[in-house]
């Protein structure tokens, strides 16, 4: 999905397609590993699990078009600093905001103030050198969904596409930035609605409803961000 930007905010397209590039081998040692890192899950913790190689910690992505300077993690504290960044999607989302605490946990100690009784799904960090906060909030579609449950019978999510997550949506007002990662969630099974009315499905051969190819109801979501966008953008205080 592409970066949301305020209008007047942008004055001049980015330099270079940075999606545009390859990974190509770095000798500089990284920023952070299994044994450094506090905030890594025991689950994916490949070095305190005795994994013997280390090649795969030596790579960087090189755009094609311009070169991409290497990670900084003073500079961004320091544009962090008093500021709220928040990752909101899938397990994308939750797995880019875990790779940065570690990056920046390497120049400053974060700490874990906020879990809720879901396990990795929201959570929140201060660097309190910084007074800079890291927020995570699963939120797989982005739009209001109820997920399925196929140990209860339920195979399909019902999709709202007409009404925000108000899970991450009622802290919009406390951000300063945020992360949004979605599309995977939009191949399982499901069922949309909108305006009160089921207007079709996917992978749902059992029910009378119409089917709605990936691209077809991803556009319809993709719009509901839109108008995300243009809330956050218009609010006045923050761009």
């Amino acid at each position: 999905m592409p970066p949301l930007f305020c209008t007047g905010h942008v004055t001049s397209p980015p330099p270079c397609d940075y999606s545009d590039g390859e990974w190509v081998q770095d000798s500089r040692p990284p920023l952070y590993n299994g044994t450094s890192c506090a905030t890594i899950k025991d689950g994916q913790n490949c070095v305190a699990h005795g994994r013997p190689d280390t090649g795969y910690l030596y790579w960087q992505w090189q755009p094609r078009q311009c070169d991409l300077p290497a990670f900084s993690p003073e500079a961004l504290l320091g544009w962090l600093r008093n500021k709220h960044l928040a990752f909101v999607g899938d397990s994308l989302a939750r797995n880019q905001a875990e790779s940065l605490l570690c990056l920046l946990s390497s120049r400053s100690p974060p700490e874990l103030v906020y879990r809720d009784s879901e396990e990795n799904k929201f959570r929140r960090w201060v660097f309190r050198e910084h007074n800079a906060t890291v927020s995570i909030f699963w939120s797989p579609l982005l739009v209001k969904v109820a997920e399925k449950a196929e140990h209860a019978g339920m195979r399909h999510n019902n999709v709202f596409l007409d009404s925000f997550d108000e899970r991450w949506m009622s802290q919009l007002g406390t951000l300063d930035a945020a992360v949004l990662s979605v599309g995977h969630w939009y191949l399982i099974p499901g069922i949309y609605h909108d305006g009160g009315e089921v207007i079709g499905c996917h992978d749902c051969a059992e029910f009378n409803h119409t089917e709605i190819p990936f691209f077809g109801i991803f556009k319809r979501g993709d719009a509901s961000v839109i108008l995300v966008g243009d809330f956050w953008c218009g609010r006045g205080e923050r761009g």
